[in-house]
């Protein structure tokens, strides 16, 4: 590889890094749907704007509550040259009795930041 080829490549990492290092991260939670009765299921959706490898988190056990990672769903768009991306971890979320449930507090970790996604 020439010498202008390998300064090419570096003056392009470069350019680029500031924009990958600035991402705007944001983190939701939600569940669909809010109520349910025992022997159905919800989808409990961590959304995350701004990132696509995060590392899936752990939920804390509740008593009630069978909770399930399904997987995630990835979006990746180019618009005009501008790169948004998200990634929507779910779960599934079935209650073994009657009641009022909290899950949470939720947090999502993408590099070294933690992100809280509140409590559904």
């Amino acid at each position: 590889m020439s010498v202008a080829r390998r300064w090419l490549h570096l003056l392009a990492a470069v350019l680029l890094l500031p924009a990958v290092a600035t991402a705007q991260i944001s983190v939701h939670a939600s569940i669909d749907p809010p109520q349910l009765q025992v022997g159905e299921s919800a989808t409990l959706s961590i959304e995350v704007q701004g990132a696509q490898n995060v590392p899936v988190p752990d939920i804390a056990a509740v008593d009630g509550l069978a909770v399930q990672y399904l997987g995630p769903a990835t979006q990746v768009s180019i618009v005009n040259g501008r790169v948004t991306q998200a990634v929507t971890l779910r779960y599934s979320v079935a209650p073994s009795k009657a009641g009022a449930f909290t899950i949470g507090p939720l947090a999502v970790t993408v590099g070294s930041q933690h992100y809280d996604a509140g409590s559904v």
